[in-house]
C-alpha cells in the first residue's frame, strides 16, 4: 500500500468518524428525553396502578364492612332477643324441632333436626340445627336461647340473599350443646364430618373450631369480633374464612354468631379489576393466601397456600414484615414493585408485586417513537454522508491527487471527472500550475543570465581587490614613517617642557621683584598722581608680562592642535594689551 493511498484511507476513517461523533450530541440528547420520558410514564402508571390497587382495598374494605355490619346485627339481635324474651312469644319453629336418627357406622346417633319444616313454605326460611336430643326435655332458659337461635334464621336469609358471598351463619350456644345454621343443611353430612360415633363427639369436633375458641372469654375476654384464618370446610363446600363475635347477656358468655365467606369470593372481587400488570393476593398476617387470581382456589384444594408457595424467586428472601408493610406507593424490592395495603377492620393485607420487566415492556411500545427518530437520524446521517461524500469528499480527494501530481511535474493528459460545481477549481489548478511552468522556465533563463554577469563581476571585484591590497601596503609604510615622525615630535616636546619647566625660574624672580618693587612704591602718599599713574602702569605691565609668561608655560604642555588653537585665542588680547600698555607708559614720569 503507497503512502498516499494509506492517507486517504487515515481522511476517510477521519470523515467517517467526524460524521458519526457529529450524531452524537443529538442522540445523546434524544436518548436522555426518551428515558426521562420513560421514568416519567413509569411513575405516572405506578401512580395510577397505586390508584386501583387503592380502589380494590376500598371494595375490600366493604366487603369487610358488610360481614361486620352482618356479624354485628346477629349479635344485636341476639343479645336483645335475650334481653326481652320474657315479653316474647314462642318461636314458631319449635313446632318442627323433633330429635332425628342419623345412621353412622356401628349404629344410629340422635340430633336435634329442623327436617319437618323443609315440607312446608317456612323451608327457605329455616336453617339447621344439630345438638343433644336432650334439650326437648329442658324448659325456661335453654328454650330462650333456642328461640333466639331460631329469631336469627331471617336476619340471615336477607343477608344472603342480597349478599351472596355468605356460605353460612350460625350461632353456637355457650353450653357446647348445640349448633344453629343458615342455609339448611342435611344433618348427616354434619355428623358424618365429624367422624364421631357418639353425639358428644359430633359436638366436641364442632365446638373444637377456633371460629368457636376464639370467641370464649379464655381467649376473648374483650368480646371483640374477630376473623379466623383460612380453614377447610367440613361440610365439603371449600377453603373459607370467618367472621365471629361473642354474645353476651347481664354480663354472662351465651353463645357466637358469625358468617363464613369462600376463599373463592374473595378471588372473584380480584378478578373483577381487569388492568393487573402482575400478580396480587389477599394475605393475612400469618402469611396465608385467602386470594390469587391468576390460581384460584377451586372446591378440590385442600390446603391453604401460604407466601412462600406463590412468591416469586426474587422476593422468597425477603421478610414478610418487610413486604406486608403499608405503603402510599409502590417500592422497588428485589426487581419487584411491591404495594401493601392494610385492609380495614380486617388482619388482612393486599399485596400487589409487579416484576419490572413487564412495565418496561408495557412502557417500551411507548418509546417507540423515540426509536423511530434515532432510526430516522441514523438513515439521515447515512443520506448524508453519502451525498457528502459523493458531491464533495471524493472530489476534494481528487482535487488533492491532481494538486499532488502537478506539484510532482506529472500532469494528467486531462482533469477527471467531478461534479460540475468543482470543475472550475480544477480549471484554476490547471491554469496555476501551466503559468507556474512558464514562470519557471523565464526564471531559469534570467538565472542564467544572472550567473553569467556574476562571474564578470566577481573577477572585476578581484582585479579590484588585488589593486587594493597595493594602495593598503603603500599606507601602511606610509603610516610606519608618520609614527617614527610622531616619535620624534613627542621627544621634542618633552625637550621643551624640560626647558620651560627651567626657564620658569629664571623668568619670574626677575618680574616678581619689579611688582614687588611697585607695590610697595605705591604705599608712598607723597606721590603725585602721575608718578602714582606711572607707578600702576608698571605694576599692571608686569602683572600682564606675569600672566604672559603663565600662559607660555601652559602652552608648553599642551599638544600641537591646542599650541594652535590657544595662540589663536591670544594673539588678538595680546596685540590690544601691548598697544594700550605702551601708550600708559608713554605717559608715565617717574620722579627724578
Amino acid at each position: 500500500m503507497s503512502e498516499s493511498t494509506a492517507r486517504r484511507e487515515r481522511l476517510a476513517r477521519h470523515y467517517n468518524r467526524l460524521i458519526a461523533w457529529s450524531a452524537v450530541p443529538l442522540s445523546i440528547v434524544i436518548a436522555v428525553l426518551a428515558a426521562q420520558q420513560f421514568f416519567k410514564q413509569r411513575e405516572t402508571e405506578l401512580d395510577r396502578l397505586h390508584n386501583i390497587a387503592t380502589e380494590q382495598r376500598v371494595m375490600l374494605n366493604a366487603f369487610v364492612r358488610i360481614a361486620n355490619l352482618h356479624v354485628g346485627a346477629m349479635r344485636r339481635q341476639a343479645e336483645d332477643y335475650l334481653a326481652t324474651a320474657s315479653g316474647r312469644h314462642s318461636s314458631e319453629w319449635r313446632t318442627w324441632l323433633v330429635s332425628s336418627q342419623i345412621e353412622i357406622a356401628g349404629g344410629n346417633l340422635a340430633t336435634l333436626s329442623l327436617d319437618p319444616a323443609q315440607q312446608t313454605s317456612f323451608k327457605d326460611l329455616t336453617g339447621t340445627i344439630m345438638g343433644r336430643a336432650e334439650l326437648l326435655q329442658e324448659t325456661g332458659a335453654r328454650w330462650t336461647e333456642l328461640d333466639m337461635a331460631f329469631s336469627l334464621f331471617p336476619l340471615q336469609r336477607s343477608a344472603h340473599a342480597v349478599t351472596p358471598f355468605f356460605r353460612w351463619s350460625y350461632y353456637f350456644s355457650g353450653k357446647e350443646d348445640f349448633v344453629t345454621a343458615f342455609p339448611w343443611q342435611d344433618n348427616t353430612v354434619n355428623v358424618k364430618s365429624a367422624n364421631a360415633v357418639t353425639m358428644e363427639g359430633v359436638l366436641a369436633y364442632w365446638f373444637g373450631f377456633d371460629v368457636y375458641r376464639l370467641a370464649t372469654p379464655e381467649r376473648n375476654a374483650d368480646g371483640h369480633s374477630y376473623w379466623t384464618e383460612a380453614y377447610l370446610d367440613t361440610a365439603g363446600a371449600g377453603l373459607m374464612v370467618s367472621h365471629a363475635a361473642p354474645v353476651y347477656w347481664q354480663g354472662r358468655y351465651v353463645g357466637m354468631v358469625g358468617a363464613d365467606v369462600l376463599l373463592g369470593f374473595l378471588t372473584e372481587l380480584l378478578q373483577a379489576v381487569t388492568e393487573r400488570w402482575g400478580p396480587v393476593w389477599i394475605v393475612n398476617e400469618t402469611g396465608q393466601v385467602l386470594a390469587d387470581p391468576d390460581h384460584p382456589y377451586t372446591a378440590a384444594d385442600q390446603r391453604v397456600r401460604t407466601l412462600a408457595d406463590i412468591l416469586p424467586e426474587s422476593l422468597q428472601s425477603v421478610p414478610a414484615d418487610q413486604l406486608l408493610r403499608p405503603s402510599g406507593e409502590f417500592r422497588r424490592i428485589a426487581g419487584q414493585y411491591v404495594h401493601a395495603q392494610r385492609i380495614k377492620s380486617a388482619p388482612w393485607y393486599l399485596l400487589h408485586a409487579i416484576p419490572s420487566t413487564a412495565i418496561t415492556a408495557r412502557l417500551l411500545p411507548r418509546l417507540y417513537p423515540a426509536l423511530i427518530m434515532l432510526a430516522g437520524l441514523a438513515l439521515t446521517l447515512v443520506a448524508i454522508h453519502t451525498l457528502l461524500r459523493w458531491r464533495f469528499v471524493k472530489p476534494a480527494l481528487a482535487l488533492v491527487d491532481y494538486l499532488r501530481d502537478e506539484a510532482a511535474g506529472r500532469p494528467p493528459p486531462a482533469a477527471p471527472a467531478v461534479p460540475a460545481p468543482w470543475q472550475p477549481w480544477f480549471d484554476v489548478v490547471t491554469t496555476t500550475f501551466r503559468d507556474n511552468r512558464d514562470y519557471l522556465r523565464t526564471i531559469e533563463t534570467l538565472n542564467a543570465d544572472l550567473e553569467h554577469r556574476v562571474e564578470e563581476r566577481t573577477e572585476q571585484l578581484q582585479n579590484a581587490n588585488r589593486e587594493l591590497r597595493l594602495e593598503m601596503e603603500v599606507r601602511q609604510r606610509v603610516q610606519d614613517a608618520l609614527h617614527a615622525a610622531k616619535a620624534e615630535v613627542d621627544h621634542a616636546n618633552r625637550a621643551k617642557s624640560v626647558f620651560m619647566a627651567n626657564m620658569s625660574h629664571e623668568l619670574r624672580t626677575p618680574l616678581n621683584s619689579i611688582l614687588g618693587y611697585a607695590q610697595i612704591l605705591l604705599r608712598d602718599a607723597g606721590l603725585t598722581a602721575k608718578q602714582r599713574a606711572g607707578l600702576e602702569t608698571v605694576r599692571e605691565s608686569g602683572e600682564h608680562l606675569s600672566a604672559l609668561i603663565n600662559e607660555l608655560l601652559d602652552l608648553s604642555t599642551l599638544e600641537a592642535p591646542d599650541v594652535e588653537a590657544f595662540v589663536a585665542r591670544r594673539t588678538a588680547q595680546a596685540a590690544a594689551d601691548e598697544a594700550a600698555s605702551a601708550f600708559a607708559l608713554d605717559q608715565c614720569v617717574l620722579p627724578p
